[in-house]
C-alpha cells in the first residue's frame, strides 16, 4: 500500500515558484504513517515522550563506524565549504576593496577555483554541481569499499545525505537539486546503503543542511533576520541582541550561502558581474534571503529529513548543529520521533536506532535524554556515564588534493583513548570527486584491520574501567588540560584543533562488561624486554585478585608483586608498531 508521508506545498512568489512534491511510497517496507504524518509508535513529539530514548547495546559494543562525508563539494578538491569559499575574495588594497566576510573556514577563497574552472560568475556552483560525475562510484566498487571497511573492524557505517552546500545525495522527492536529478545522476546513499548492508554494518545518515541557511548576521544589519533566526533558535536570542547593541556583527557577518548572492568588486573583466545565487531561479538551492516567512526553510528542512528517514530507513542518524535548533519548535521533535518509531517498526518494535547530535552547550541541556553527544573533532576529557561519539576525519573533510600525515597510529591512538573513555569513534574516510579513496587511505585501513583482529578484544564490547588512563597524558587531561585542545569563538564555532601526543608512558584502560578482566594499552612499545608497573592497579583493586596477565599477540607474560605493584615484564620485540594490550584477568 502506497504511504505518503507528508501532503505537498507550493509557496509562490512573483519572480518564481517553489515547488515541493510528495515522498510517495517508502522503499522497502512501507512505513505507518499516524495522525501527525510521521511514522506510527509510542514516541510523540514532546520532550516528556523522547526522553524515554535509550542507547542501544549494539552501539555501545560497536565502539567503531566508518564515514563517507563526500558529495559534490568533492568536485572543487580544495577542503571544506568550498561551496560558500568559491565565491570569496581576498583584500585588494590598492582599490581599497577590504576581503569578503564569509564563514568557510581557514581562509578559502576564490581564487582556488578560478583557475581550473573559470571565474564564479561563469562557472558558479550550479555548474559545477554537475561537473560531479562520480565515474568510480558504482555499486561494485562501493560493495568492494565496504568490505574493507568490515574488514578493517568498522560496525557501522555513514553516509552524508545533505551537506551546507544545500544539495541531496538521494532520490529527494522535495528538492530538485538532487543526485538523481544533477552532477552524477545517482543515488549516492542508495549505493551506499545496499553495499552497508552487503556487508552487514550498520547504516546511517548525517545531515548537515540547517548550516545552509545560517542567517546569523546579515551584512546589511536588517533586524527582521534577528527576529526569524531567534524564534528558530530562542537559546541564541540574548547573545545576538548583545551583538547589535554593540554595533557588531556575527561572525562571518553573513548567511552561508550569502555570498554567492554577490558579484566580485575588484577591478577586471568581472567586476559586477552577478554569481549564480544571484539568480532567482536558483534561489532553491542558494535560498531566498529576502523572503524568509515564504521560503519556509523549517518546513523544506523537515520535508527532506523526513524524506531521506523515510526512504532509506537508517539506523543511526546524525545531525549537525541542527539538532537543537528546534528545541523550542514541534517540527524538530516530529523529526526525531518519526526516526524512533520508524526504528520500531524496522526491529519489530525493539529500539536499535541511534540519534546523534553534535552540540558546543551543555550536552545534558542540549540532549535532554533524546540523543546520543557527537564531538566534532575532539574527545572529552572524562568518562562520561552515557555513550558518546567523536566524528573526525583521516584528511580533510573533503578530498582537498592530498593525503594527511594521519596514519593507521594515529587512528589507534584516538579510537583508544575515546573507548576509554566510553564513547565510540566515527572516522570519515575522504573519497575523491570519482568515488574511490587514496591507496594510502587503503594502507591505514588495513593495518588497523591488522591490529583490530588482534587487540579488539580489548576495544569491542567493553565499558571504561574505574579511571580511563594514567601517565602524563592523563595527569594532563584530570588537571584541566584536555588531549585535544579545542580553540573556539563565543559561540561555540571551532576554529581550530591541536592534538598533544602520547608516549610510553601513557596507558588507557577498558574492562570486559563483566568486570572481570581489565585491558591495558600501552600507547607507545616502552622497550623491548622492559619492566611496566602500572600503578593504576593498585589504587583501585586489590593485587591479590589478579590472576594472569597476557599481551595480545603474544601470549601469558611473567609478571610479579613488588612493594605493594605489580611488576610486568614485556618481550623481546613488540607485536605491533602502534600501542599494545595488557589483558589481566581477575580472579
Amino acid at each position: 500500500m502506497a504511504i505518503s508521508l507528508l501532503s505537498g506545498c507550493v509557496l509562490k512568489k512573483s519572480a518564481y515558484t517553489y515547488e515541493e512534491h510528495n515522498i510517495g511510497e517508502a522503499k522497502g517496507e512501507a512505513l505507518i504513517i499516524n495522525e501527525l504524518g510521521i511514522a506510527e509508535g509510542p514516541f510523540r513529539p514532546t520532550f516528556k515522550s523522547l526522553e524515554k530514548f535509550e542507547c542501544p547495546e549494539w552501539f555501545r559494543d560497536a565502539k567503531f563506524g566508518l564515514w563517507a562525508h563526500w558529495g559534490a563539494q568533492s568536485m572543487t578538491v580544495a577542503g571544506d565549504w568550498m561551496a560558500q569559499g568559491m565565491y570569496a575574495w581576498e583584500e585588494d588594497k590598492e582599490n581599497n576593496i577590504p576581503e569578503s566576510k564569509f564563514l568557510a573556514p581557514n581562509g578559502r577563497y576564490i581564487d582556488l577555483t578560478s583557475e581550473k574552472y573559470g571565474h564564479p560568475s561563469q562557472v558558479g556552483y550550479t555548474k559545477i554541481i554537475d561537473m560531479w560525475k562520480a565515474e568510480k562510484f558504482t555499486q561494485k566498487y562501493a560493495n568492494e569499499l565496504l568490505m574493507l571497511y568490515k574488514k578493517a573492524g568498522a560496525k557501522y557505517f555513514m553516509a552524508l545525505a545533505n551537506h551546507h552546500d544545500n544539495f541531496d545525495n538521494w532520490d529527494s522527492k522535495h528538492h530538485r537539486w538532487n543526485s538523481i536529478n544533477k552532477g552524477p545522476k545517482k543515488n549516492i546513499v542508495g549505493i551506499w546503503q545496499k553495499a552497508s548492508e552487503n556487508a552487514g554494518l550498520k547504516f546511517g545518515l548525517t545531515s548537515h543542511l540547517w548550516r545552509s541557511f545560517d542567517i546569523r548576521g546579515r551584512p546589511d544589519g536588517d533586524s527582521k533576520w534577528d527576529d526569524v533566526w531567534t524564534s528558530y533558535a530562542p537559546q541564541w536570542e540574548d547573545a545576538i541582541r548583545r551583538i547589535r547593541r554593540n554595533g557588531e556583527t556575527w561572525p562571518g557577518t553573513d548567511s552561508w550561502f550569502g555570498i554567492a548572492h554577490q558579484s566580485d568588486p575588484r577591478p577586471g573583466p568581472f567586476q559586477g558581474m552577478p554569481y549564480d545565487g544571484a539568480d532567482p531561479k536558483n534561489f532553491d538551492l542558494f535560498h531566498d534571503y529576502d523572503n524568509p516567512e515564504e521560503y519556509n526553510w523549517p518546513k523544506r528542512w523537515y520535508n527532506r529529513t523526513i524524506d531521506v528517514i523515510g526512504q532509506h530507513r537508517p539506523d543511526l542518524f546524525y545531525l549537525d548543529h541542527q539538532g537543537f535548533m528546534f528545541w523550542e519548535q514541534e517540527i524538530g521533535r516530529k523529526v526525531f520521533a518519526h526516526f524512533f518509531n520508524q526504528g520500531l517498526q524496522k526491529y519489530d518494535g525493539k529500539q536499535e536506532v541511534v540519534l546523534q547530535l553534535k552540540a558546543h552547550f551543555d550536552p545534558k541541556k542540549d540532549m535532554k535524554g533524546m540523543a546520543i553527544l557527537d564531538e566534532e573533532a575532539s574527545v572529552l576529557n572524562q568518562i562520561l556515564p552515557e555513550p558518546w561519539q567523536t566524528d573526525i576525519s583521516l584528511g580533510a573533510w573533503w578530498w582537498s588534493g592530498e593525503d594527511s600525515g594521519r596514519n593507521s597510529n594515529w587512528v589507534i591512538d584516538i579510537l583508544i583513548d575515546i573507548v576509554s573513555k566510553n564513547g565510540n569513534l566515527l572516522l570519515n574516510i575522504p573519497n575523491h570527486p570519482d568515488g574511490h579513496i587514496s591507496q594510502k587511505s587503503v594502507e591505514t585501513l588495513i593495518n588497523v584491520g591488522n591490529w583490530m583482529e588482534v587487540n579488539g578484544e580489548g576495544i569491542y564490547a567493553t565499558r571504561p574501567w574505574k579511571v580511563f588512563g594514567e601517565g602524563p597524558m592523563y595527569d594532563a587531561v584530570v588537571s584541566g588540560k584536555p588531549t585535544m585542545v579545542k580553540q573556539a569563538d563565543e559561540m561555540g564555532n571551532v576554529l581550530r584543533y591541536t592534538k598533544r601526543k602520547m608516549g610510553a608512558k601513557d596507558i588507557r584502560f577498558t574492562q570486559s562488561k563483566d568486570g572481570k578482566t581489565i585491558y591495558a594499552f600501552l600507547m607507545s612499545w616502552p622497550g623491548n624486554g622492559e619492566k611496566v608497573s602500572i600503578s593504576s592497579l593498585k589504587k583501585h583493586l586489590s593485587l591479590e585478585a589478579l590472576k594472569s596477565v597476557e599481551l595480545l599477540g603474544v601470549g601469558q607474560l611473567a609478571w610479579k608483586k613488588s612493594n605493594g605493584n605489580i611488576i610486568i615484564e614485556l618481550p623481546d620485540q613488540a607485536p605491533f608498531k602502534e600501542a599494545v594490550c595488557l589483558k589481566i584477568e581477575c580472579r
